[in-house]
């Protein structure tokens, strides 16, 4: 199979995807999801509000 013939399938493969609105919409809530987690690792001990002192 030649790089073309990959290069198409693989352009097929992702415009059925953004085309089809129940898999683009599982495609856009996997990636956030997957970026939530990352951003909250990365967040990991991060003090958003310091302690209140009385």
């Amino acid at each position: 199979m030649a790089v073309g013939g990959r290069f198409s399938e693989a352009a097929a493969f992702v415009k059925s995807l953004y085309f089809d609105p129940f898999k683009w919409s599982l495609v856009k809530s996997f990636s956030l999801f997957a970026l939530g987690v990352h951003i909250a690792k990365e967040c990991t001990g991060l003090e958003i509000m310091p302690p209140v002192t009385q």
